[in-house]
């Protein structure tokens, strides 16, 4: 997995197979990584990571012992629930397959959606969501624990949602992304989605031609408002000043509710 984006040294997104690499090196890394296990007698599932630096050389740098966030990327690539095979080794039991079944098909990748402001230095946006629709489609996942009326802590980590998207290669992948963080809608907090979409259609990114210092250099002027969030922030504008001006609601003069005014009504008739 490819997880170069980084922000306060925190993946953005991440993908696979990494755009960059060629088939020799994905192998070397693969077979490293295996031996690395081997070594610590590493029975668990966890991942092994590495740096490259700009001549294609590898560096090993930890085992993280644990599942990462970034996980569903290789299940979708590989078929495979990598949580149920967490626990059939935490209860004892061998793995149902062999490394030779492991077969990954297709380009797959995943954007973790923050409650925080992306142009303000990713500041925390605790809230309620007035709105969450969530992408759908085949080849789309959403892992959230979000919902309509749902408080969102200003404690604990931000993140809020993981889209996870897969297709039959990166180009495709890509178009699949973009289509599906336009689909996903929330309000009531503030989210990086607009940061993702931009990041799609940043031509580094969209050619596989990024690395770890690609957000230190990509500048992001301003927070883009699309057409449909912007006319729900008017609707929802419109409707706070109706109940705050209590306009559309008929108000009766108090001297017509009067029992004279009532009377003289009544006489006239």
């Amino acid at each position: 997995r490819e997880g170069s984006l980084l922000r306060h040294n925190q993946r953005l997104n991440a993908e696979s197979p990494a755009p960059f690499l060629s088939a020799s090196q994905r192998q070397a890394l693969w077979s490293t990584a295996m031996e690395i296990a081997r070594l610590f007698q590493f029975e668990n599932v966890g991942s092994v990571e590495f740096l490259i630096d700009g001549a294609g050389k590898f560096y090993f740098t930890e085992i993280k012992a644990r599942i990462q966030i970034e996980h569903p990327v290789s299940e979708m690539l590989a078929d495979l629930d990598i949580v149920e095979q967490q626990i059939r080794i935490a209860a004892g039991e061998r793995l149902a397959m062999s490394q030779d079944n492991i077969h990954l098909v297709g380009h797959a990748m995943v954007f973790r959606i923050n409650a925080e402001d992306p142009w303000n230095d990713y500041l925390p946006s605790p809230g309620r969501l007035v709105r969450f629709r969530l992408p759908q489609g085949p080849g789309v996942r959403v892992d959230t624990y979000g919902y309509v009326g749902c408080q969102i802590p200003i404690r604990y980590d931000s993140l809020l949602a993981k889209v996870v998207v897969w297709d039959d290669n990166r180009e495709k992948c890509l178009n699949r992304a973009y289509r599906a963080l336009q689909e996903f809608r929330v309000i009531g907090v503030q989210t990086n989605l607009p940061l993702h979409l931009r990041v799609l259609a940043e031509g580094n990114f969209a050619g596989g031609t990024y690395d770890t210092s690609f957000m230190q250099r990509f500048h992001f002027a301003s927070a883009p408002v699309d057409k449909e969030t912007e006319r729900d922030m008017v609707a929802m504008v419109a409707v706070a000043f109706v109940l705050r001006n209590r306009l559309g609601k008929a108000i009766v003069p108090e001297r017509l509710l009067s029992g004279w005014h009532r009377a003289s009504r009544e006489l006239s008739a």
